[in-house]
């Protein structure tokens, strides 16, 4: 099932419940891949009654900067942020994403570390086919 046959509903992706599964940067560009929770909704996705999916997800930050690569992947996401500017997506990234300006995400892993990026440009969208799990209300 596509996400855009559905113009009606709002769609993000839900940081916990998600899985890094690799980051690779080449220059100052990183690719994080990432096994998805999504939710779709006419209203508030994750709050409103909906749908969630799971979902392969690609975000591509430009001029980033990572303190350090996680070791072990894949790993589970706890909790994660997205900062675009002066507004705060926490836990819940709308998709598709483009934005250009000043980007921090914060992923908490399960293993208790936390990644930081920053960046000027993030690109979020869903890159493989939606896979349902559940209606919620």
């Amino acid at each position: 099932m596509s996400l855009l046959n559905r113009d009606k509903d709002n769609t993000g992706i839900e940081l916990h419940d998600s899985t890094l599964l690799r980051m690779v940067m080449h220059d100052q560009s990183l690719h994080v891949h990432l096994d998805t929770c999504v939710h779709r909704s006419q209203g508030t996705p994750g709050v409103d009654c909906g749908t969630c999916w799971r979902a392969s997800a690609k975000m591509s930050l430009e001029d980033c900067h990572l303190v350090e690569m996680h070791r072990r992947l894949p790993v589970n996401i706890w909790d994660g942020t997205v900062m675009l500017g002066d507004t705060c997506h926490a836990n819940l990234v709308p998709i598709p994403l483009h934005y250009e300006g000043h980007v921090v995400v914060k992923m908490s892993l399960i293993d208790g570390t936390t990644i930081q990026l920053n960046a000027t440009l993030i690109n979020l969208a869903i890159t493989g086919e939606l896979r349902f799990l559940e209606k919620y209300s």
